[in-house]
């Protein structure tokens, strides 16, 4: 939902201190992170993974491929897809569709 304050361009995730996340700071939340005193703080994922809450790390760009294939295979339109994460409708076919071997052709 667009409300008055917030502009077609503006960032959806911020930081805590409201900047945009660039891959230094997501890498920080995602794998781990020394502070100045050189405290180490596990990332979430690597939280994940050490507790056996997940099967195996993962990269972050899983979540990218997980956000495509779902919305892929759930009858989104491909080529608005395609547009929002910056690839082509065939990359997408080729990359996070698999055939489908229990589908049938419709009847028309």
């Amino acid at each position: 939902m667009k409300t008055d304050s917030c502009l077609d361009n503006d960032f959806v995730f911020l930081s805590i201190d409201g900047e945009k996340y660039n891959r230094a700071k997501l890498n920080t939340v995602w794998n781990s992170s020394y502070k100045e005193n050189q405290r180490y703080y596990p990332g979430v994922v690597t939280r994940l993974a050490n507790e056996k809450k997940i099967g195996q790390y993962l990269k972050p760009s899983a979540t990218r491929h997980t956000f495509i294939t779902i919305q892929a295979h759930h009858g989104a339109d491909l080529k608005l897809l395609a547009d929002s994460v910056g690839n082509s409708v065939d990359v997408i076919y080729n990359h996070y569709l698999g055939v489908n071997k229990d589908a049938i052709l419709m009847d028309i």
